[in-house]
């Protein structure tokens, strides 16, 4: 069901992004970009003395670290002012919009880069992602969201953030896995073409 993602969250986010994809609201995006280099590999030269001669080494001290997002989404700017803003031009706080959009001179476009996460707080993640997206924004000056797709099937779902609250649920996540029909989800949501409706898009 959810191959070849890596979670069950990563498959509901290609959802949203295939019912955008399908109605040309997406130039282009890629599951597991290109990883950000944050640090090298660091050893120490020294030289060893042998019988005969001397012979340069190295010590390992650490191995580098890299941080390799879910996605990269290049927006339709139709979606300006409705899905994102950016850090320059916005004339309401980019946290009011479901993502903070970076901007690529390379494509003149907007792009947001991208980590899904899950309701639930496995091994700490959340604490090591914001490491990482800390040392992204310092070296590259590149925004990292964290996106949780699916919130908990509750009247008052939580998180109030999450993605399919905020924009729309996309057809196939409303349906049970195994036998596709309607589940039972106890808040209310709307989808794409009324989102699309609502937006004037």
């Amino acid at each position: 069901m959810t191959e070849p993602y890596d979670s069950k969250e990563e498959w509901y986010f290609s959802l949203w992004l295939d019912e955008l994809d399908q109605r040309g609201l997406i130039e282009h995006n890629k599951y597991h970009p290109k990883s950000f280099v944050l640090s090298d590999r660091v050893s120490l030269p020294f030289q060893r003395k042998l019988k005969t001669k001397i012979v340069n080494e190295e010590a390992f001290l650490f191995g580098g670290h890299e941080y390799q997002a879910d996605w990269i989404i290049y927006w339709s700017s139709k979606l300006r002012n409705i899905l994102f803003s950016d850090f320059h031009a916005q004339q309401r706080s980019p946290k009011d919009y479901p993502f903070i959009a970076n901007w690529s001179e390379k494509r003149g476009s907007f792009f947001s880069v991208i980590d899904v996460k899950g309701t639930y707080n496995q091994n700490d993640a959340y604490r090591r992602f914001s490491t990482d997206q800390k040392w992204v924004w310092q070296k590259y000056g590149i925004y990292v969201q964290k996106i949780i797709t699916m919130p908990t099937n509750k009247e008052k779902p939580r998180p109030a953030g999450a993605l399919f609250l905020k924009t729309f649920m996309p057809v196939r996540a409303t349906l049970t896995d195994i036998k596709a029909i309607d589940k039972k989800l106890k808040f209310k949501y709307r989808l794409i073409d009324e989102f699309i409706e609502e937006n004037k898009l």
